[in-house]
């Protein structure tokens, strides 16, 4: 299926959005009424080269559910009121909340979310390697 257009004006800018204890949507991203999130990547192998995870409705009520897997640099859509479409990439997650940052379109949420990952992998592999130079300092 192929990606729908994005907004006539996107959102911009980080938007906090805040999980219940069920894990279901609490904020509305950028205020949108959010009817559908889902997942999405590349996949040639799909009709339109994307494919979605859509996520479940939570069995308690009307918001969708995040899944348990949802990590730094997916990429969402959501699908808002009025048939509108926004996209973003997770830039921070926890139990109780995810932050997604804008994106004026899919592939610009994907190219955003590597370029992140890929800063956030160099900061990891600097702070493994400090550590490690400090374990050998100390054992020597």
């Amino acid at each position: 299926m192929p990606i729908p257009p994005p907004l006539p004006l996107w959102p911009s800018g980080p938007t906090v959005v805040r999980l219940g204890p069920d894990r279901g949507v609490v904020d509305a991203p950028w205020g949108l009424g959010v009817h559908a999130i889902a997942n999405v990547w590349l996949d040639p192998a799909t009709s339109g080269g994307w494919a979605r995870a859509w996520w479940p409705r939570s069995p308690c009520g009307p918001a969708v559910v995040a899944p348990l897997d949802l990590q730094i640099g997916h990429v969402l859509e959501v699908h808002g009121d009025h048939g509108r479409f926004a996209y973003g990439w997770i830039a921070d997650v926890d139990d109780r909340r995810f932050v997604l940052a804008a994106a004026p379109d899919a592939f610009a949420a994907l190219d955003a979310a590597a370029r992140a990952l890929a800063v956030w992998h160099a900061a990891e592999l600097a702070r493994v390697e400090e550590e490690w130079r400090s374990r050998i300092w100390r054992a020597q």
